[in-house]
């Protein structure tokens, strides 16, 4: 036998069923709201926790006859149950009606039924195999007369009595198996079992076959076993073994793989399978389908994402849930296993467009390939895949545009066609190229952003995972459900891809937010009748896992309404009033665009239009608008008592409103004027807020289809700030010197920078003046690498209202540190880390005039560095995870090792001598340090509490 978990096993996963049954129980009492109404659907009676625990444990037949007085029990014996047989045995059967077992004889074949504790009938015969039937349910038994098994054989199902022995099988009041006994009698006198639960059944619920041959189930056990030593699952059509689907008595015949990337596809006996029938047959419509556990797609949740998807009139999935048996047939030896509640989910082919109503047209995907072999390599190599978010060299943009169906789509001129212009409108829309509207039905793709959002479906707008349909009667791609994940909480709702670019979108996008966050459209979804039966269903069969939280849709509900009607998001400045024209501006810090209506007083009067109109500032923008007030304005503001008339600024701007509205919604709201100008000097002096500059710099060259900005190699003086845009990475070649001249002198990366010196030839910024203001990198996704540079005697980067505490700055922005030197710095961190992961390796600090390192929010390394020769701190974090080895600090002029504000710092094999203070925590902080030396210091340890909203500080040595 090759499936079952042991010769043993008469219905396999007993475990995992028995603690199925345990949540029955609170199958019958959730609802999916608070009302006390029962549940219209029910798939199984309340099992006692007694009961359960009962079954769990080895007992004997009197012990299972005494417990199970209430319940059912159906008897058979298979082969023989007399011949240790023992004698008091036999007598307690006959008490309790048991005539004809207790007088059972070697070979005979027997069937009995208990019922309330006392045999209610029986058969027996040494001459023939006997049976009976009560209520549906049948009893046979062969005893030596044949190679059959004896069986009971439900409303549903049959169950086979293989072992030897006498065989009971306890049913509840309602016909359904809980567990079953095989007693040997045949060589113990008194022998034990355990019970063999079954996975539930549930009638009404449709059931799917899948039948292999030994063969073809060996080679997709022996693909799962390399999958789980690679840890990720790659699969091709080369894996596909031929196989058969039996689904309502009739057979398909077809070929089938395993399924899934992440291993949660093949754990436990609940593999997941992708099924593609032969050509010309279609199971419930489908001839390519995949077979998945539920938690897979989070039990309920895609299965609600398809329905809503469908009715919102949006191209969905055919999923359902159905039970699934696995049968392997080997010569003449045929072996099954019900492998419990799947989820049967369609598969992209032409079918699916066609139940969708749609014209025949291609389906596209991002090639998720080069992703997974990245994540396998990664696995393989033993590296965190944590880091793989800052290593990989797999970009979304970079990825192939694939139809699904390849073959029929290059073999079809029309399909070809299609397809042709279909990837290019995909591709230009991944690049930028083209905006939303240009490519997608704004409209459909608004509306499934936005149920995505509500189910809290993140995973489903994740770009490896868009699917997508070409309409060839108006030339746009529409947006195909998969893979969601839905009904979970979440904090940050993606938006598609360049969402932000198109304002038309955002309109489209909003109108649709407001519809689905709208009350009615919740509380139809919480009412669906199918859903509770759904949920019922998953509880009964996955009791204990499966949780049905409706404060799912509440959370993302209220998430969703804070980013579209935020208690404020406009802030308006007053600008000039000057013939008519109020000149206001007006800056939009909200997520959503807002379109600007007109001026209102206290009274709702409305006396000004904007002079240009439709007025639409896009999130994060501002716009100076010039409103046309009414000729009369005036004769709005006449002070009480009319003993003044007119429009003061100063004491009547703060009865003025503006009107606006989200783009694309309903609701207006009215924002006050603030009666001051913003600071343009500020705007124009924050290097934040100018534009790159690359340009200007002879020594710079720009690589457009690498998104590389090179400087070529030599001796560069920098006398302004070099600003550097977003998207690319700024490379410096071994041997490069900039010499920041001037206090405006500073170099500033929106791009992750790759400096790239060698031992020989170093890359190096220095000031010679001491006015160059240094380094700064800042939002960048990617890694930085900083290998054999020097950075010597810098400064800090700032302006008039614009600070950096470090000379060389990373904010927000990963990096690792190689062979670096940072020495005679003139402010107050030599080297300023803040909210991001580092490594730094060979890192020399020497001559500072105040903290070498100092990290802020931070996760990171620090491992063979020298820290010599410092005004204040070596190593100081704060709300950080630092781990540092084999380091030595001396002449620290205040601490060697800070940790402080919550953060973790574990060091080893670190010297800190003659020093001010060598190891401090404070500040709720630990700091552990292990195999290290202080030698000279004036302090060696300290820890405290310095600000009250921390707890006290603890040091480990």
């Amino acid at each position: 036998m090759q499936i079952k978990a042991s010769k043993e096993a008469i219905l396999p996963k007993q475990l995992l069923w028995v603690v199925g049954l345990l949540a029955v129980v609170l199958t019958i009492s959730v609802a999916l709201t608070s009302r006390p109404s029962p549940p219209t659907h029910s798939f199984s009676a309340p099992i006692p926790d007694s009961t359960l625990a009962f079954l769990q444990k080895r007992s004997s037949l009197p012990q299972v006859l005494k417990h199970f007085h209430r319940y059912e029990l159906f008897l058979s014996v298979r082969e023989d149950a007399a011949q240790k047989l023992p004698d008091d045995l036999r007598n307690q059967l006959k008490e309790l009606g048991g005539e004809e077992l207790s007088q059972i004889q070697k070979g005979e074949s027997y069937v009995g039924l208990i019922a309330e504790g006392r045999f209610q009938a029986e058969k027996r015969s040494a001459q023939e195999r006997v049976s009976l039937q009560h209520q549906g349910i049948q009893i046979s038994s062969t005893g030596q007369m044949g190679d059959e098994p004896s069986r009971l054989k439900t409303r549903e199902e049959t169950y086979p009595a293989e072992q030897p022995g006498l065989h009971v099988f306890v049913l509840t009041s309602d016909g359904r198996l809980i567990g079953s006994y095989a007693f040997d009698f045949q060589n113990e006198e008194k022998p034990l079992a355990k019970s063999e639960v079954s996975p539930p059944y549930f009638p009404g619920v449709d059931k799917i076959e899948i039948v292999l041959d030994q063969e073809s189930y060996a080679q997709l056990e022996e693909k799962r076993k390399e999958a789980l030593r690679s840890g990720v699952l790659l699969t091709g059509d080369e894996d596909l073994v031929p196989g058969r689907i039996v689904y309502k008595d009739q057979e398909y015949k077809g070929e089938l793989r395993l399924k899934g990337d992440w291993l949660d596809h093949l754990q436990g006996e609940q593999w997941s399978f992708r099924v593609k029938l032969r050509s010309g047959q279609t199971m419930r419509g489908m001839r390519k389908f995949s077979l998945h556990h539920p938690k897979t797609r989070n039990y309920v949740g895609e299965w609600l994402f398809h329905q809503l998807l469908q009715e919102a009139g949006l191209l969905n999935l055919q999923y359902d849930f159905v039970q699934v048996k696995l049968t392997v047939v080997d010569g003449a030896t045929v072996e099954s296993k019900e492998l419990g509640l799947y989820a049967l989910e369609e598969f992209f082919d032409k079918q699916l467009v066609e139940r969708n109503q749609r014209r025949e047209g291609v389906i596209l995907k991002v090639d998720e390939d080069p992703l997974w072999q990245e994540r396998a390599d990664f696995i393989a190599q033993r590296m965190d895949l944590k880091d793989l978010e800052y290593l990989s060299q797999v970009q979304y943009e970079d990825l192939n545009i694939l139809p699904f169906s390849a073959k029929k789509v290059m073999e079809d001129p029309n399909l070809h066609r299609q397809f042709l212009t279909a990837r290019e409108l995909f591709q230009d829309f991944i690049e930028g190229k083209r905006l939303i509207s240009e490519v997608f039905d704004v409209e459909k793709l608004a509306k499934y952003n936005a149920i995505c959002n509500l189910l809290g479906a993140n995973h489903a707008l994740l770009a490896h995972n868009y699917r997508v349909y070409y309409n060839p009667i108006n030339s746009r791609l529409e947006p195909i459900g998969f893979d969601a994940n839905a009904l979970v909480k979440e904090w940050y709702p993606y938006s598609y891809h360049h969402a932000d670019r198109d304002p038309n979108y955002q309109a489209a996008y909003a109108r649709a937010l407001e519809e689905v966050t709208g009350q009615e459209y919740i509380d139809a979804i919480l009412s669906r009748k199918d859903l509770r039966k759904q949920i019922e269903l998953l509880q009964a069969a996955y009791p204990g896992e499966f949780q049905w939280d409706p404060g799912v849709l509440k959370h993302n509900r209220n998430i969703l309404l804070t980013r579209l009607f935020p208690a404020r998001m406009l802030n308006i400045f007053f600008v000039d009033l000057e013939d008519g024209l109020l000149r206001l501006n007006i800056e939009n810090y909200g997520k959503f665009p807002v379109e600007v209506l007109n001026l209102q007083n206290e009274g709702q009067r409305v006396f000004g239009e904007p002079l240009e109109a439709p007025v639409i500032i896009g999130p994060n923008a501002r716009q100076t608008v010039a409103f046309r007030l009414d000729e009369g304005y005036r004769n709005l503001f006449v002070k009480k008592k009319k003993v003044d008339t007119g429009f003061d600024l100063r004491s009547n701007l703060d009865q003025v409103g503006v009107l606006y509205q989200t783009l694309g919604t309903t609701p207006t709201r009215t924002e006050a004027i603030l009666p001051w100008s913003d600071n343009s000097v500020l705007a124009e002096t924050d290097l934040l807020r100018n534009k790159p500059n690359t340009e200007q710099f002879d020594f710079l060259t720009v690589d457009e289809e690498a998104r590389i900005i090179y400087c070529q190699a030599g001796i560069w003086t920098l006398d302004r700030a070099l600003i550097i845009p977003p998207d690319y990475t700024f490379q410096m070649p071994p041997g490069t010197r900039i010499d920041l001249i001037s206090y405006a002198a500073k170099v500033l990366s929106f791009s992750p920078v790759a400096l790239l010196g060698t031992a020989d030839a170093p890359v190096e910024f220095h000031s010679s003046t001491g006015k160059g203001r240094g380094l700064l990198v800042l939002n960048t996704s990617d890694t930085s690498y900083l290998n054999y540079c020097k950075f010597t005697g810098l400064s800090n980067p700032e302006t008039k209202g614009w600070v950096v505490t470090g000379a060389v700055n990373f904010y927000d922005a990963p990096v690792k540190i190689d062979h670096c030197s940072f020495s005679e710095n003139k402010c107050e961190d030599a080297l300023n880390i803040i909210s991001t992961y580092f490594e730094m390796d060979h890192a020399i600090f020497h001559d500072i005039y105040a903290d070498a390192f100092d990290g802020d929010f931070v996760t990171g390394v620090i491992r063979n560095s020298l820290f010599g020769n410092l005004g204040n701190d070596a190593i100081d974090i704060s709300g950080s995870q630092l781990e540092v080895s084999n380091v030595l600090i001396s002449e620290a002029g205040d601490k060697g090792l800070s940790a402080g504000e919550n953060s973790s710092l574990q060091a080893e094999d670190v010297v800190v001598k003659d020093s001010e203070i060598a190891l401090a925590s404070k500040d709720r902080s630990v700091l552990i340090v292990r195999h290290s030396a202080l030698r000279g210091n004036q302090l060696s340890f300290t820890a405290f509490q310095k600000k009250p909203e921390f707890g006290p500080a603890r040091i480990e040595a």
